[in-house]
């Protein structure tokens, strides 16, 4: 039979008195611990009060950085919308007058770019029409021989040729109301 007390008896009583006197420490710790401590209702209101310190700074430092910022930004803004109505504010006004002329400007550069291309078409198409013109006309008018001037009137060209002329005359009238009309400032 082992003898009732071994070495590793002892050990293990040992450990365990050396475990239960560091839980009772760890115990009696906590327990003054806790009793150091405020209450959880301290604490809390304490918490409470810090963060509305803190919102406040928060807000007021907000409002600061805002200022700056209005500041910093005051000569690129169109107006200052603290200073009443917008619609009265000259700042407003003549950055919209500086953008509309500045549009203005564009348009008319461009226009006057698509006049000119235009105003030069139309007179290449009068010189083309006007070359066509001179033998349509020629070729309707009756021929002046010397002729008798009490005989009878020279009859009439024919239908088709009357239409093309027609239609020459017509072209040229309506191209030379277009290059009136483009060149002339309205």
């Amino acid at each position: 039979m082992p003898p009732p007390y071994t070495t590793r008896h002892f050990q293990t009583t040992s450990s365990n008195d050396s475990s239960r006197t560091k839980r009772r420490e760890l115990l009696s710790f906590a327990d003054r611990w806790s009793y150091a401590q405020p209450p959880p209702v301290e604490v809390a209101e304490k918490q409470s009060a810090t963060i509305e310190k803190q919102d406040r700074r928060l807000t007021d430092h907000g409002k600061k950085l805002d200022a700056l910022v209005r500041d910093a930004e005051k000569d690129n803004m169109p107006y200052d919308s603290e200073k009443g109505n917008p619609l009265e504010s000259e700042q407003l006004w003549s950055g919209v007058y500086e953008i509309a002329t500045t549009k203005m400007k564009e348009g008319a550069e461009e226009w006057r770019g698509l006049m000119d291309v235009s105003l030069v078409f139309i007179a290449i198409f009068l010189a083309v029409l006007a070359a066509f013109l001179v033998p349509a006309v020629q070729a309707l008018s009756p021929s002046s021989s010397g002729g008798n001037s009490i005989s009878s009137p020279p009859p009439l060209p024919p239908d088709s040729d009357q239409s093309v002329f027609a239609l020459y005359y017509l072209s040229l009238i309506m191209a030379i109301g277009r290059l009136t009309h483009q060149s002339v400032p309205t």
